[in-house]
């Protein structure tokens, strides 16, 4: 791993990510609409929160280690998962700002994912957010960039040609 990513980016890790790089994607597409929107804060606070955990380069570290490799898998899947849920109920709002059962149901998530891993201060995320969105042109246009360079770093460990790094 001297001078390279290879203890995160191998065949052990590419399946974490092969979900996180779109998930993040669908992450920033959704963050602008539901920052937006007060009522939608909790939601979006809290897939941020599964977002930033699934991002840890822990999971990776310990995936390639193989040092407890299963409990990084359950717990990075967990993650993921969770991310993807309320990603997914945010955007289920689309641009409706009228609150309704799908909000109702995606609060309700977010507060029992919240129960589960509530790392980082509510307005603190928010704030970060907010931020993130206010310095770039394109919210996820770093990610894609990102994940666009790293794809042949991928494309050596899996010997897939890169597409499956960037795939949807």
């Amino acid at each position: 791993a001297l001078g390279s990513f290879a203890m995160w980016l191998n065949e052990r890790t590419a399946w974490l990510w092969r979900r996180l790089w779109p998930l993040e994607l669908r992450f920033w597409a959704v963050a602008r609409t539901a920052i937006a929107h007060a009522p939608r804060h909790a939601v979006l606070v809290q897939a941020a929160r599964a977002l930033l955990l699934a991002q840890s380069s822990d999971w990776p570290f310990m995936l390639t280690r193989d040092e407890a490799a299963d409990h990084a898998a359950r717990r990075a899947t967990a993650h993921l998962d969770a991310c993807e849920a309320l990603v997914t109920a945010l955007e289920a709002l689309a641009d409706d700002a009228a609150p309704d059962e799908r909000l109702v149901a995606a609060r309700a998530l977010a507060a029992e994912q919240a129960r589960l891993d509530d790392p980082f201060h509510d307005d603190d995320v928010l704030a970060a957010l907010q931020g993130a969105l206010a310095a770039g042109p394109t919210p996820g246009g770093a990610s894609r960039r990102t994940s666009l360079a790293v794809a042949p770093v991928v494309a050596d460990a899996t010997g897939d040609g890169g597409a499956a790094a960037v795939a949807a």
